[in-house]
């Protein structure tokens, strides 16, 4: 915070008062150099017009620049600087009233004279005489640097034009026009009292130099109530000259206005007629891109437009899809019947196998006991076939069969073996060809096929039913085995059913038949029913397998049905990919009919548009060059612009003060700010407050805001009183005030010891002894002065090593004989704060009270810092008054 830098009120004011002196001077100067400036500056005439401009028309379409405009909040065109001030237009107008051509008759110091009478009877509101002046009009002059001739007069109508050298260039004419060296005017006045014979200095001045000097005294503003009326106000010396340069620069400015209109005019008309036929070569071009793309479309495509190539891609699609849907549902559903279906063909093989490994075993057993009955040999009841265990058990081993009845019916057996065996190879050969058979087949022949092997699977599984029940009911004693003939019509079962009926007739014949023979025709019965038993068991088997092998059939169609499915599908998405890709194709051709089909009709609209515009801009125009034109002309005024010679002259005075007073203020920043009571205050200080002079009064004679300061002081040094405090009183200007501090302290029945310590001055006699020849030991004894109120130690000598002698040990013996017998003891040096001695002069204090003048505060921070770096020591400050200048 102490490296930043404070300013207040009080400081400016302090500033103020240093330099009020030179401010007043200033402001004097600043007035008089003001009302002398616009005294001697001839007075103005005003001449106002009033002209109207025609608002612009608005233009169809969008206006990026209006836009921005008004986003921008800048003003509208009505009231930026208007055209009527470019430099065609004034040069213009400069040209026609010859501006450029000035006659001066008068010296300077008669100008000055007449610009102060005139200005002082401006000031009185009086009218001012009118002077007649040399009137020119139609100068043309184009060289970049002025021109210097003279006019001789040799009648009143007749001159002649003189060079600096005086030598003839030519002559003319009253209201005439004169050429000469690349100048050409026209003369249209001369004032009254024209001298024959004497020669006029003639200026001629660059036309740019008088425009940028007419642009000056010319103001042209547009109205507040309408923006479109333009307020002309113009000042010149004469009236007349006034009224006339506004209403010529009026008139100019309609002419400039006119020929700008028919410029524009026949240059857009010249752009439409163009832009109209580049539209129709454009709207040609446009339609022969859409014919050929239409024969290109109708020869690729077989159709005329897009709408009909989109029909026709969007109903096989849909039914592609539609068809692709019920795949999928006809797909999911034999996924399930595949899932719920029995095990696979290898399950059947494998039964299958196993039903013909036992055929073969029992065709073997029979074959060896077919062996043993021809050869004679003993029966192995464990070598026999189930269905003759019983028998042979009952049988004795040693009892001697009838040869012939059991070899017929073991070869019955073994023909009836060999059949199964037969019929299992073909129904395994025929599982091995099941695949391959369904291969090359259609969907619609795998649906036929599949209902044919749901038919045959429920006939055989109708027809096993029936042998079951046969099976089941054919030891039964009434049961008819004929019967089985109609269900079954194999011939194996068709022989062992003939056998079968052939035996129950015999059995019939009870009459020719012994009853051994009845028995043993019951027996062979019985084993031709076992036979007939083993054979619908083994038909059941081989009715199972095939049962599996439909299943499977079943299968391996569903299989199949499915792979034709997926085929089918693959198919489809082909032929939706194909149509995905024409389609793809559609867009490009859909963007390139719109786009050809609108650019025909965004070129008829534009055809259309431009023709509205081309015969709309005639009329606009039209209506803007009629409705541009001067409202109120300029009229002569004989009474001239008030000078306010006192107002100006005031204005002047105010600024050169305010300006004077800005460069004191940052001459002092430069040099450092000088610190005022409240800065310091804010600045973290305690502020005792401020002296009204450097030099104290008499303590009865002190002003209330003097004796208000040594209170303040004496209630900050009594207030820090606990131990007897030694207080240095730094000012660069002295402190006498602190023999009436030490009054005051009295008065608090407080014992005060002032030493001075100033040996930079001369020491009068009285002074003599004092603390110098203390510090020398050059006495015994302090030599004090005792006062009413306080004791006093003078300097008593002159040196330059003041600084040393008070940091010496001696100085310091005594500070700590004076604490034992004085409640505070007054250090005074006057030196400047910005000194080493002053600083130093703190480590041997317990309290300072500084006085400031024009201290800045760069200088008075380490005064600030102090009390912080050693708490012991409290600083107060006083201030004393600047010094004016």
């Amino acid at each position: 915070m102490m490296d930043d830098i404070y300013i207040s009120w009080d400081d400016l004011q302090r500033i103020f008062q240093k330099k009020k002196r030179k401010i007043i001077r200033a402001a004097l100067l600043g007035g008089l150099f003001s009302l002398a400036y616009f005294l001697f500056t001839p007075p103005t005439f005003q001449a106002s017009a009033t002209f109207k401009q025609a608002s612009s028309r608005p233009e169809s379409g969008f206006d990026l620049k209006k836009l921005a405009r008004s986003l921008s909040g800048s003003p509208s065109e009505a009231s930026t600087t208007p055209l009527m001030l470019s430099r065609t237009v004034l040069a213009k107008t400069v040209e026609e009233l010859g501006l450029q051509a000035r006659i001066s008759r008068q010296g300077s110091l008669t100008k000055k004279f007449l610009a102060c009478r005139d200005n002082l009877l401006a000031e009185l509101s009086r009218d001012l005489p009118l002077r007649e002046e040399f009137q020119f009009k139609n100068v043309s002059y184009e060289r970049e640097k002025p021109c210097q001739l003279f006019l001789r007069f040799s009648s009143p109508d007749s001159f002649e034009i003189l060079d600096r050298d005086h030598k003839t260039l030519g002559s003319g004419l009253l209201h005439q026009k004169v050429a000469c060296d690349g100048l050409s005017f026209i003369l249209t006045q001369t004032p009254g009292a024209l001298k024959i014979g004497t020669l006029y200095p003639l200026s001629i001045l660059p036309c740019q130099s008088v425009i940028q000097e007419v642009k000056s005294r010319v103001s042209v503003k547009p109205l507040k109530e309408d923006k479109n009326i333009l307020a002309i106000s113009f000042r010149d010396s004469h009236p007349q000259k006034a009224a006339v340069f506004v209403n010529t620069l009026m008139k100019k400015y309609e002419e400039f206005l006119i020929e700008e209109n028919k410029t524009v005019l026949g240059a857009q008309l010249k752009y439409l007629d163009q832009r109209q036929n580049e539209l129709n070569a454009k709207l040609d071009a446009d339609i022969k891109d859409h014919v050929a793309m239409l024969k290109k479309s109708l020869v690729d495509q077989g159709f005329m437009g897009v709408e009909q190539e989109m029909d026709s891609i969007l109903e096989p699609l849909q039914i592609y899809r539609t068809r692709l849907n019920e795949i999928e549902v006809e797909t999911a559903g034999l996924e399930q019947r595949l899932s719920q279906t029995d095990s696979p063909a290898d399950s059947s093989f494998k039964l299958a196998q196993q039903f013909g490994k036992n055929l073969a075993e029992q065709m073997e057993n029979v074959s060896l006991l077919l062996q043993k009955v021809e050869k004679n040999e003993p029966l192995d009841s464990s070598a026999l076939a189930a269905i003759f265990k019983d028998r042979l058990e009952r049988a004795h081993p040693t009892d001697d069969p009838k040869k012939e009845e059991l070899t017929a019916h073991l070869q019955t057996l073994m023909q009836h073996l060999s059949l199964r065996q037969k019929n299992l190879q073909e129904s395994s050969a025929y599982l091995d060809k099941i695949e391959s058979d369904f291969s090359g087949m259609t969907l619609e022949a795998s649906r036929e096929l599949f209902q044919q092997y749901c038919r045959q699977l429920d006939d055989l599984q109708a027809q096993l039913k029936q042998v079951v029940f046969f099976r089941d009911h054919l030891h039964e004693p009434h049961f008819e085995i004929s019967t089985l003939s109609n269900v079954l019509n194999d011939a194996v079962t068709q022989q062992l059913v003939q056998k079968s009926s052939e035996l129950e007739g015999q059995l019939c014949d009870l009459i020719t038949r012994s009853g051994k023979e009845h028995d043993r025709l019951k027996e062979t019965l019985a084993i031709q029913k076992r036979f007939l038993e083993s054979h619908l068991s083994q038909t059941l088997e081989l009715g199972k397998i095939r049962i599996q092998l439909f299943k499977e059939k079943i299968g391996s169609l569903y299989k199949v049905m499915k792979d034709l499915l997926q085929k089918e599908k693959a198919v489809l998405e082909n032929k939706i990919a194909d149509l995905k890709a024409k389609m793809q194709e559609v867009p490009e051709l859909w963007h390139m009919d719109k786009r050809l089909k609108f650019k025909a009709e965004l070129t008829k609209g534009m055809m259309e548009g431009l023709t509205q515009i081309a015969e709309s801009k005639n009329l606009s125009r039209h209506l803007y060059q009629v409705e541009s034109k001067p409202l109120d002309a300029a009229l002569f005024s004989f009474s001239p612009e008030p000078p306010r010679l006192l107002l100006k002259g005031l204005a002047g005075a105010v600024g050169l003060a305010a300006l004077f007073y800005l460069f004191a203020l940052i001459q002092a920043a430069f040099q450092g700010l000088p610190a005022s009571l409240a800065t310091l205050r804010f600045m973290g200080a305690h502020i005792s407050g401020a002296f009204s002079s450097p030099r104290a009064a008499a303590f009865d004679a002190l002003s209330p805001q003097d004796l208000e300061t040594l209170r303040k002081i004496a209630s900050f040094l009594v207030q820090r009183s606990e131990k007897k405090l030694v207080t240095t009183f730094l000012s660069p200007r002295g402190s006498d005030f602190c023999f009436h501090l030490a009054h005051l302290l009295a008065l608090r029945q407080q014992k005060i010891l002032i030493i001075d310590c100033n040996f930079d001055r001369i020491v009068p006699p009285g002074d003599l002894p004092g603390l110098w020849q203390v510090l020398h030991n050059s006495i015994p004894q302090l030599p004090l002065r005792h006062e009413a109120h306080y004791d006093y130690l003078p300097a008593g000598g002159t040196t330059r090593h003041g600084s040393e002698l008070l940091s010496s040990d001696r100085f310091t013996e005594l500070m700590a004989q004076c604490r034992e017998h004085y409640d505070f003891i007054f250090l005074l040096r006057q030196t400047s704060l910005a000194s080493q001695e002053a600083q130093e002069l703190l480590h041997m204090t317990d309290l300072a009270v500084i006085t400031t003048e024009e201290e800045s505060q760069d200088t008075l921070k380490p005064y600030l810092q102090w009390p912080r770096q050693k708490e012991k020591i409290c600083v107060t400050f006083a201030q004393y008054p600047m010094t004016v200048e």
